[in-house]
């Protein structure tokens, strides 16, 4: 026999699994992330993921990096 929930037990158990944390950068990491883009020779994102952790602001991903840069273009 299966076993079933109700609608609002699986809305829960969804709000489980959800991130919580929303990285909300500094001044300092928008621009760093705007010097590396916005040239004529960009810096890959794969690069900026390794620059990123060692001036000491932990991990980010290159589809994280990448995708603050959308969102700050488009903002704009």
């Amino acid at each position: 026999m299966k076993d079933t929930i109700s609608y609002s037990q699986l809305m829960k158990e969804l709000d489980k699994h959800r991130s919580k944390v929303r990285y909300i950068l500094t001044d300092e990491q928008k621009k760093f992330i705007l010097k590396c883009r916005e040239h004529a020779n960009p810096v890959p994102y794969c690069q900026m993921s390794v620059l990123w952790e060692k001036l000491g602001w932990g991990y980010m991903a290159e589809t994280s990096i990448r995708n603050h840069y959308k969102k700050m273009q488009s903002d704009k």
